[in-house]
């Protein structure tokens, strides 16, 4: 899953399982079939490991991030093709 952001997202073995192919992913649920403890474990993720992404978290970082963007990226959309 290198590159998609989604190790960022879920804790592989915590909150969910990383496959980075078909294999690890037959594997992976094959696993979650067998093993009780693991499904109630990540069922039991606390919420906070969801919390960080929630919109009413991710919004006001996204803003601030994008702020001093914002007169940049206007100007490029502007200038594009098709752009007024």
């Amino acid at each position: 899953m290198g590159g998609s952001g989604i190790n960022d997202v879920v804790d592989d073995g915590v909150a969910g399982l990383l496959a980075n192919d078909e294999a690890e992913l037959a594997d992976d649920l094959l696993r979650l079939l067998q093993d009780k403890a693991l499904r109630t474990r990540m069922a039991a993720c606390p919420p906070s490991q969801v919390k960080r992404f929630d919109w009413d978290t991710v919004t006001p970082l996204y803003l601030a991030a994008t702020a001093t963007r914002w007169p940049d990226m206007l100007f490029h959309i502007r200038w594009m093709p098709g752009g007024s």
